[in-house]
């Protein structure tokens, strides 16, 4: 028998991503041996309460293995990152799948091929723009601050921004108001699970993306290319 795919999934938070991973796996619907990393692995709580981002600082938000939330600056958390790619360079892996769509330049990916979770939910933000006909897109992040942090990023598309966090299942009421005159709209973070993109569906009676379901189509387009498997 073949040995499976390895992959390598990273996350900014720590590991095991219970509320993550399985569903991940599932949306992939490949066979995979799946390692979970975690940027946050084997640190002490007063670290990570010293990354917590300052006024000038972009934040990101992530999920502890207790189920706790913590929110950690971006540049921080880059350079841990940075710093995880290179300790995974001593092992095989098909890919390195980095579940966090922030954004993160200069980061090296190592000699693995690297899945960035951020490109693949932008790309997909600038379609839905391309056919929206001049209404903006719709997008969702979990903290308010970072609703302004993301016009940083340089995305040019036009956009309405909402926010509720999904590691505190915050409700989505607010957000659907905010987003009534989108065509559709994206949940732009990796901790939104399938049953949060029914929900805001629902609220707004548009189609919703879901940032995991597509870093999951990537993984199985890589492993079928990679495999010569046959697609669905």
């Amino acid at each position: 028998m073949p040995a499976l795919p390895r992959i390598a999934f990273v996350t900014i938070g720590q590991t095991p991503r219970v509320d993550l991973v399985p569903e991940l796996l599932t949306l992939i619907d490949r066979e995979v041996q799946a390692v979970e990393w975690g940027a946050l692995d084997g640190i002490t709580a007063d670290e990570i309460a010293g990354a917590t981002p300052g006024p000038g600082d972009g934040a990101l938000v992530t999920r502890l293995s207790d189920g706790t939330e913590a929110v950690v600056a971006k540049d921080w958390m880059g350079k841990r990152l940075s710093r995880l790619l290179r300790d995974l360079d001593a092992e095989h892996y098909e890919a390195v799948v980095l579940l966090c769509t922030g954004h993160f330049p200069g980061l090296r990916p190592g000699r693995h091929r690297l899945i960035e979770a951020q490109e693949l939910v932008d790309t997909r933000v600038r379609e839905l723009a391309s056919v929206s006909e001049g209404r903006a897109v719709g997008i969702v992040v979990p903290l308010a601050r970072q609703e302004a942090e993301f016009h940083e990023l340089g995305l040019e598309v036009r956009a309405v921004f909402a926010h509720a966090d999904p590691y505190a299942r915050a409700p989505f009421e607010s957000a659907a108001r905010q987003l009534a005159d989108c065509d559709s709209s994206v949940l732009h973070c990796i901790g939104y699970d399938s049953a949060m993109q029914t929900r805001l569906s629902d609220l707004t009676g548009r189609p919703v993306l879901l940032s995991r379901a597509i870093v999951a189509e990537a993984v199985r387009e890589l492993i079928d290319r990679r495999f010569d498997r046959p697609t669905a």
